[in-house]
C-alpha cells in the first residue's frame, strides 16, 4: 500500500504546486477537492505494497490515507478523479502543519465570523440567516457553532470556518489559514519540510482537555455535596441560584494538599498531566508536589467551543491570602486570549448586539443571574488586544464596566488607550462607572436588573470620557484652559484612521468647549505640531525638506494651502492650471483659488465658514486632520510639492504622447517634439531642485 502523504495539483484554485495537505491519519483537505475534478501532478508516497487503494469520504472534508494508482489511471470513485503521472519526490512546498490548522479551527468563533456577514436568529441549536452565497427571501442558511459547521438548505453550500471564508471571498486554503490565525492571533509556525504530522500531539492535547473536564466535573459535584456545604452557602449568600451554579460549573476545593493526586490515581501519567494543566505545583521533587487551589470556590474558565481550559479559586477565609489565585498559562490556557463568560453568554450578545465588560468572575455572574446575560470578564490583567478583538468579532458596541474608584477608572483609562486604534465609524464604546466603592456584584445584588440596565444606557461616550480625564485639572470656561485640552486631545483624535468618526470626533469635542471644529487641528505657525519635527537648514543653508514621495502629494497640497492660505495668491497662476486627479481635491483647489482673499478673516486666518457649502468645509477638516505635521517653513514646502506634482504630471503626459507614437502614425512628429519639450520641462524642474539641495 503506497500511502500519499501530499499531493501536488494544476488546475485548482490556487494554481500550479498547491498542497492538499494529508496524513498517514486524519489530513485536512481544502473543501473545493470534493466539487470540482482535480488532476494532480505528483505525489510523495511511502510503503511498499505494489497495490494502490484510494479511501474518499464525499459528505466530508477529510481523507484518510490517500492511496494512489498506479499509471495515471482514474481512480475509482464517483467523481473520477485523475492522477497524471505520478512520480515519488523528496520534498515538497512548505505547509502549515495540521495540528497547527486544527487549532486554528478549534479558535475560531464560527458564529462570530457568519454573524460579520449574515444577520442570524436563533432557532433551537441552530442560527438562521439568509444565505450570502445566493438569493433567497426565507431563511434557508444554518449555523451550528457547537458542530463548527455551517450550510445552506437552499443551494447546498455547507462546511467550517474555513469554507466559509473561502466560498465568501475567492480565496486559497492556505490564504484563509493566514487570515483566521491572525484574526485568532496565532502566529503562523514555521513552515515545514516534509509535513509529519503529530497525531501524538493531538492525542496528548485531548488528554489534557480530559484531565480538566474532568477536574472541574470533580470540583463541581464537591460543591453540591456535604462536604461544600460552606462553599455552597458563600454561592447562595450572593443570590447565585442553582440553575447559575450548573451553568456556570461553579466548584468547590476542598483544603487537602493531596485531593486531586487521590482522585486521579487510577489515570496513567496522571500526576504529569496535573501538574502541566497548572492543577499541581511541582517544584522539582515529585514526591512534595501538591494541590494548586485548596479551600477556595472554584470558577471554571472555558474556551469558546466550552471545554475547561483552566481555573480561578477565591478563599473562602477572610483573611486568607491571596484573595484570588487563578491557573497558570498553559498550552491550552492563556489569559490574555480568553474573556471569562464568553461562551456563556454569546447568544445573549448575539442578540442584544452590546458587550459589557467587567473585571472579575463574581461580577459577571452576579450579573447573569440577574439576566444581565450580555457580558464577558477580563481574567486579572488589563484589556489586550485580543480580548479586545474577540468582543469586535461579536458585538459593534461596548460598554466597559468599572468601579468608580481611582482603580476603576485608570482600568477604564488603560481599556480607552487599547480602544482607540480599531475605532471604526460602526463601532461604539461607552463607560459605566458605578458609585465609588460598590462593584457590579454589589450593585446588582442592591438595586435588581432594571436600575444597572438604566444606569448603562447613560454610559458616557468616548468623548465625554477623554474630555473628562484630560480636562479634570483645566477650567474650560477659560481660553487658556480650552486650547490645552485641544492640545492634550489632538494626539488621540488623530490615532483614529476612520476619517467620518474623526470628523465627527472633533466636531463634538468643538459643541463641548464651544469652539470652532476646523481650530482643533490649526497650530500656532510657524512650529511643528505634537513634537513631530518640522524642517530644518543644513549646513549649505538650504532647506531638508521631507521626502513627499511616499506621501499624498495632492492632499500635502491642500493641506499647506488650507494652514496657509495666504500663499494662494503667490501661486495663483500655477495653481489655476494644476489639475489634479482626485476630483474632490481638485474641486476644492478650485474654489480656493477662485475666493482669493475672501476666503480670510482677521490676519491671514482662514475661515472655513467662508467656504460655500458644507461638503467642501467638512472635506477641508479632514485634510486637515490627516495632514498633521505642520512645516516649519510652509513656502518652501507648498514650492517643493507644486514642482513634485507638476514633474508627475509631466511623466504622465510624456507616457501618453509615447503612446501616441506607437499608434498614431500620421501625428507622429508632433508627438516626437511634445516629447522633446516634456523632456526639456523636465530636466529644467529637476535642475531647480538639484541646486536647491533637494
Amino acid at each position: 500500500m503506497r500511502t500519499c502523504r501530499a499531493v501536488f495539483w494544476n488546475n485548482c484554485r490556487g494554481g500550479p504546486g498547491g498542497i492538499i495537505p494529508l496524513g498517514r491519519g486524519l489530513g485536512v483537505v481544502p473543501p473545493w477537492f470534493f466539487f470540482r475534478e482535480l488532476k494532480l501532478k505528483s505525489f510523495l508516497a511511502w510503503g511498499e505494497e505494489e497495490t494502490p487503494r484510494f479511501w474518499y469520504f464525499p459528505g466530508g472534508h477529510h481523507v484518510q490515507n490517500i492511496l494512489l494508482p498506479k499509471n495515471g489511471t482514474t481512480v475509482p470513485d464517483r467523481r473520477g478523479v485523475r492522477l497524471e503521472n505520478p512520480t515519488s519526490i523528496e520534498a515538497f512546498m512548505p505547509r502549515y502543519p495540521d495540528r497547527f490548522i486544527e487549532e486554528v479551527r478549534e479558535r475560531v468563533d464560527l458564529l462570530g465570523l457568519v454573524g460579520r456577514h449574515v444577520q442570524l436568529k436563533k432557532s433551537g441549536t441552530n442560527w438562521l440567516g439568509l444565505c450570502p452565497f445566493h438569493n433567497e427571501k426565507t431563511p434557508s442558511f444554518s449555523v451550528r457553532p457547537d458542530r463548527g459547521f455551517f450550510k445552506c438548505f437552499g443551494c447546498g453550500q455547507g462546511g467550517d470556518a474555513f469554507e466559509f471564508v473561502m466560498k465568501l471571498r475567492g480565496m486559497t486554503f492556505n490564504e484563509t489559514v493566514e487570515e483566521l490565525a491572525a484574526t485568532v492571533g496565532l502566529p503562523l509556525p514555521v513552515a515545514e519540510r516534509g509535513g509529519e504530522i503529530s497525531h501524538e500531539k493531538g492525542k496528548h492535547r485531548a488528554q489534557l482537555f480530559n484531565v480538566l473536564s474532568q477536574a472541574s466535573d470533580f470540583f463541581h459535584s464537591l460543591l453540591m455535596s456535604d462536604k461544600g456545604r460552606k462553599a455552597l452557602e458563600y454561592f447562595q449568600e450572593r443570590g447565585l441560584t442553582e440553575s447559575t451554579i450548573r451553568r456556570f460549573r461553579l466548584g468547590y476545593a476542598p483544603p487537602g494538599w493531596q485531593t486531586l493526586a487521590e482522585h486521579f490515581k487510577g489515570m496513567t501519567n496522571a500526576p504529569g498531566l496535573l501538574e502541566e494543566v497548572g492543577l499541581r505545583i511541582n517544584k522539582g521533587d515529585a514526591s512534595h508536589a501538591y494541590d494548586r487551589f485548596r479551600d477556595r470556590v472554584i470558577f471554571p474558565i472555558h474556551d469558546l467551543k466550552g471545554r475547561c481550559v483552566g481555573f480561578g479559586g477565591r478563599t473562602l477565609d477572610p483573611q486568607g491570602k491571596p484573595k484570588y489565585i487563578n491557573s497558570p498559562e498553559t498550552v491550552l490556557y492563556q489569559k490574555g486570549q480568553i474573556l471569562y463568560g464568553l461562551h456563556q453568554s454569546q447568544e445573549a450578545i448575539q442578540k442584544r448586539g452590546e458587550v459589557i465588560l467587567v473585571e472579575g468572575y463574581m461580577d459577571l455572574i452576579s450579573l447573569a443571574s440577574h439576566g444581565v446575560d450580555h457580558c464577558v470578564a477580563t481574567l486579572g490583567t488589563a484589556l489586550t488586544d485580543e480580548q479586545l478583538r474577540l468582543i469586535w468579532q461579536r458585538s459593534r458596541k461596548v460598554i466597559y464596566c468599572f468601579d468608580g474608584d481611582n482603580a476603576g477608572r485608570q482600568a477604564a483609562w488603560k481599556a480607552l488607550e487599547k480602544s482607540m486604534d480599531g475605532l471604526e465609524a460602526d463601532r461604539h464604546v461607552r463607560f459605566l462607572f458605578l458609585p465609588q466603592g460598590i462593584d457590579p456584584d454589589q450593585f446588582i445584588r442592591r438595586h435588581g436588573r432594571e436600575e444597572f440596565l438604566a444606569l448603562a444606557e447613560k454610559a458616557i461616550g468616548l468623548i465625554e470620557f477623554l474630555t473628562e480625564r484630560l480636562g479634570m485639572d483645566l477650567t474650560l470656561s477659560h481660553p487658556e484652559g480650552k486650547a490645552a485640552l485641544v492640545a492634550r486631545m489632538r494626539p488621540y483624535l488623530l490615532r483614529v484612521s476612520d476619517p467620518l468618526l474623526k470628523e465627527l470626533f472633533v466636531d463634538s469635542l468643538a459643541k463641548k468647549i464651544n469652539i470652532p471644529a476646523w481650530t482643533i487641528f490649526r497650530t500656532p505657525r510657524p512650529g511643528p505640531m505634537l513634537g513631530l519635527g518640522g524642517n530644518k537648514k543644513n549646513k549649505k543653508g538650504s532647506l531638508d525638506l521631507p521626502p513627499l514621495g511616499g506621501r499624498d502629494l495632492e492632499r500635502t497640497l491642500l493641506g499647506l494651502l488650507l494652514r496657509f492660505p495666504e500663499l494662494i495668491s503667490e501661486h495663483e497662476e500655477t495653481l489655476a492650471s494644476l489639475r489634479l486627479n482626485n476630483p474632490e481635491y481638485s474641486g476644492l483647489l478650485e474654489v480656493l483659488v477662485a475666493m482669493g482673499p475672501a476666503i480670510l478673516s482677521g490676519g491671514n486666518v482662514l475661515d472655513l465658514e467662508n467656504l460655500p457649502g458644507d461638503a467642501w468645509s467638512r472635506l477641508a477638516i479632514v485634510i486637515l486632520t490627516q495632514e498633521e505635521v505642520v512645516p516649519e517653513y510652509p513656502k518652501e514646502e507648498l514650492a517643493n510639492c507644486l514642482e513634485l506634482l507638476q514633474i508627475k504630471r509631466l511623466d504622465t503626459l510624456k507616457k501618453q504622447t509615447h503612446e501616441e507614437k506607437r499608434f498614431n502614425t500620421e501625428t507622429f512628429a508632433d508627438s516626437c517634439r511634445r516629447v522633446t519639450a516634456l523632456q526639456l520641462e523636465r530636466r529644467r524642474l529637476m535642475a531647480s531642485r538639484g541646486s536647491r539641495g533637494h
